[in-house]
């Protein structure tokens, strides 16, 4: 629990883009901004935060195995939240970290970057659909589910592990048995591993990457 981060203040504040990074670093979480400099700007910060903030423990650290961190330069395939290349992922979703940063900016007494700035968003700029979400109540209950609870100080998911059959697998084998193994955890209908060519296809070449990465 953060409690000592919910401190009331008196009107919204722009939080700096160091406040952000001393969130990730008081959730124990990695600073977005690391693998790119271009999110260099305290919304967006916040908005990858919550990539790694919906996300079960035992989640990020399967992808921290798939993506080799203790290896420097760019990660094979990598994208800049922790992602385990599933055909439907039944975690947190890219509308759950929206409103996850929409509830962490009302926890923390932070404004909305498109109400404070719209000017900037659109076209060619920031996306301004980061910023509003449709249907907050269904994603908070898919939220609540895997732990994460923003208004009562529980900013991480605090899903228990689901003991993955190779948590530190990486071959190809090994991470589509890992697929498999979640899509019936959470009762995904009609996904296995084998769904699609196009998808193994890219599952084997990431798996050569990272052993490439290994030798």
């Amino acid at each position: 629990m953060l409690s000592q981060l919910s401190q009331t203040q008196p009107a919204l504040q722009v939080p700096s883009l160091d406040a952000v990074l001393e969130l990730a670093d008081q959730l124990g979480l990695p600073r977005p901004i690391a693998n790119r400099p271009v999110f260099d700007v305290w919304f967006l910060t916040l908005h990858e935060l919550g990539h790694y903030a919906v996300k079960p423990r035992w989640y990020r650290n399967y992808a921290e195995v798939i993506y080799w961190h203790e290896q420097r330069g760019d990660r094979p395939c990598a994208p800049l939240a922790p992602d385990l290349w599933m055909l439907c992922d039944p975690t947190p979703d890219e509308d759950c970290v929206r409103l996850w940063t929409l509830q962490v900016c009302k926890l923390m007494g932070w404004v909305n970057p498109v109400e404070a700035n719209p000017e900037i968003f659109g076209g060619s700029n920031y996306n301004p659909r980061q910023w509003y979400v449709w249907d907050e109540a269904k994603l908070n209950q898919r939220l609540l589910k895997f732990g994460v609870d923003v208004a009562d100080g529980h900013l991480l998911s605090r899903q228990r592990d689901i003991k993955l059959p190779h948590p530190t697998g990486v071959s190809l084998r090994q991470l589509l048995e890992n697929h498999d193994y979640i899509y019936q955890y959470f009762q995904v209908a009609c996904y296995t591993s084998s769904y699609s060519a196009a998808h193994l296809s890219f599952l084997a070449h990431l798996c050569k990457q990272v052993a490439k990465r290994r030798l």
